[in-house]
């Protein structure tokens, strides 16, 4: 059990669960998409977590690419979250109570260029696209800060993120691949130093309306991504 003051996260009956103190209450924590697996231990390393069940198998693994004997799950009172830090000042895994985001707007994430929001379908390793603005949770988006870091988190699935893997930007864990800087001046996503940008033409019949990562250019419009709170502000 990890103990946290107001909040606890504990192992019981096959399941990870998140309980708060002060309201008394235990949330199940969703840490893979294997909903028949039975979680008996927890085992960090050097430079990895694991998620093992009673027979010692891997039900769900991330490994980070540094080594690290500062490799731990650790509270993070922030937010009433917990972390694991790989000991190089990087968050790979984590878990933040969707009620300690009721003081957070989620933002549509808006292009003029294009008159279309970035939406993506709930689940893990679904593309990440620009669609007609909705009012819904899908195309919306959390805008989180952690230990310096920040992320764009699924608005419509606790834990998914915006992130890069082998040059497609998906939604999966809100790991060191999902850390994304928002420059507010040229309204630019950044990820290892290149930005989120439309691939088509806005006109373009045949679009997709799929993006990529690109070289930076600040007057670049298909690399303009507004937050907008307010939906009624696109016109």
């Amino acid at each position: 059990m990890l103990y946290c003051g107001d909040y606890s996260v504990i192992i019981l009956e096959g399941k990870l669960l998140y309980r708060d103190h002060k309201k008394l209450t235990s949330t199940e924590i969703k840490y893979t998409s294997n909903t028949s697996s039975y979680l008996y231990k927890i085992v960090v390393g050097s430079n990895n977590i694991s998620f093992r069940d009673k027979y010692n198998d891997d039900i769900d693994f991330i490994r980070s690419s540094t080594k690290s004997n500062n490799s731990r799950i650790r509270c993070e009172k922030s937010n009433h979250g917990i972390v694991w830090d790989n000991g190089n000042k990087q968050i790979l895994w984590k878990y933040i109570p969707q009620d300690n985001l009721t003081d957070l707007t989620p933002v549509w994430l808006y292009n003029p260029y294009y008159n279309k929001c970035l939406y993506a379908q709930p689940t893990k390793n679904a593309y990440v696209t620009y669609e007609e603005c909705i009012d819904n949770k899908k195309y919306k988006w959390y805008f989180i800060n952690i230990d310096g870091n920040t992320y764009f988190r699924s608005a419509a699935k606790e834990n998914l993120c915006i992130k890069v893997i082998k040059n497609k930007i998906v939604l999966g864990e809100c790991d060191e691949k999902a850390i994304m800087k928002y420059t507010k001046a040229s309204k630019s996503i950044k990820n290892n130093n290149k930005c989120i940008s439309g691939i088509d033409e806005k006109d373009d019949p045949y679009s997709q309306y799929d993006i990529r990562l690109s070289s930076c250019n600040r007057h670049d419009e298909k690399q303009m991504w507004e937050m907008i709170s307010d939906i009624s502000d696109i016109n």
